[in-house]
């Protein structure tokens, strides 16, 4: 069990490196807000939040009562991924920017991984804990795909032609 903590920090930062290149990108090549530059920018604080939520749920709230840490955990991070949603909705009805398919894909898998970790925490509640592999190995799948989205998001709007 502890290989796959171990596995799933490790895969977690390399995501939040990869998001941060990518903003970085986006900035050297700055031809205005984007639709990939939003998403992107939004999913790197999701990402960050997680950084900071994670020990403290697990190393304080955690060893005083299982179930109330399991509570914050699961729902924090299911609530996180929604405001994401909302926030990138939002800052691109607000500056009046296209969803790119990118965002859309992201934003489809922001409304799964919220689901994933609703459905997770009813899974460890009642005791069952048949989901474990699948919750183990479908986050990281699901940051992998965002990080290939947006990648796809910069080489479609050809963003590395000043680099």
């Amino acid at each position: 069990m502890q290989t796959s903590l171990e596995l799933l920090k490790f895969i977690g930062f390399t995501v939040e490196i990869l998001l941060f290149s990518i903003i970085v990108v986006h900035v050297l090549n700055w031809e205005g807000i984007s639709s990939g530059f939003i998403t992107c920018f939004v999913y790197f604080g999701v990402q960050g939040l997680g950084f900071i939520i994670r020990p403290i749920v697990i190393d304080y709230i955690s060893p005083i009562n299982i179930e109330v840490g399991r509570l914050f955990y699961y729902f924090g991070f299911a609530f996180i991924d929604l405001v994401a949603i909302v926030l990138i909705t939002k800052i691109h009805k607000e500056f009046v920017i296209v969803f790119s398919f990118p965002t859309l894909s992201v934003l489809f898998i922001l409304k799964a991984l919220a689901v994933i970790q609703v459905i997770r925490l009813i899974d460890r509640q009642v005791g069952i804990d048949l989901l474990a592999s699948i919750y183990s190995h479908s986050l990281p799948s699901l940051n992998m795909a965002v990080i290939a989205f947006l990648l796809f998001d910069l080489i479609k709007n050809k963003k590395f032609k000043r680099i």
